[in-house]
């Protein structure tokens, strides 16, 4: 009798040790990675999240560095983020208009009278009525304000393929079509001030 339970507590270990395997196979085949994986979270832990290299004066030119500030990821850096669609633009350049359009600013007015910042922002473009024959809007709404005299702008809009286009102002009798210019599959039109833009074709 004491050979069979002998015999059966034999069975029930290596059945044990066999379950045990295949439900932690890293473990029975490494005993010791559980306890070096344990060993590598509590390092991790003991490191602040917010703290990285980039905070190292010597590491501040590194390509993965120049999207931080202050250990945070910098706005509109890199390709991650998506444009604005309500900026104020107060200096010459190129503005990315929530992805709708683009803002080629070559001038602003004098700086030294007031204030020469502008407001821009995309809006749905579903209610806009553009004239008969123009086609429907082909794009959001721009929305340009306080752009100030003597400011030398231009709106871009990328062109669908297969459309003949121009860009349309609103005005007190409704959308006029601008003097659009299309090239390499970009349309742009000089903006006359403040008001709203679109792009309308067929």
């Amino acid at each position: 009798m004491g050979k069979f339970i002998r015999i059966f507590i034999a069975i029930v270990v290596v059945l044990s040790f066999l379950i045990w395997a295949k439900s932690d196979p890293a473990g029975a085949a490494n005993p010791g990675s559980t306890g070096e994986q344990s060993l590598q979270s509590g390092a991790d832990l003991s490191v602040p999240a917010d703290q990285d290299d980039c905070q190292e004066g010597n590491n501040k030119d590194k390509e993965k560095c120049k999207c931080k500030e202050n250990g945070k990821p910098k706005k509109h850096c890199g390709t991650v983020n998506p444009p604005d669609d309500d900026i104020d633009v107060c200096e010459k350049g190129d503005y990315s208009i929530g992805g709708a359009a683009v803002l080629d600013v070559k001038k602003l007015q004098d700086r030294s009278k007031k204030d020469d910042c502008f407001h821009a922002k995309s809006e749905s473009s579903e209610s806009v009525q553009l004239p008969k024959n123009a086609g429907p809007a082909l794009s959001d709404k721009i929305v340009l304000t306080s752009v100030g005299q003597g400011s030398t702008i231009k709106i871009c809009f990328a062109v669908p393929p297969g459309k003949t286009v121009k860009i349309y102002a609103s005005g007190t009798n409704g959308w006029k079509a601008l003097g659009t210019q299309v090239k390499n599959g970009v349309a742009c039109a000089n903006v006359p001030g403040t008001s709203s833009f679109v792009l309308g074709g067929k």
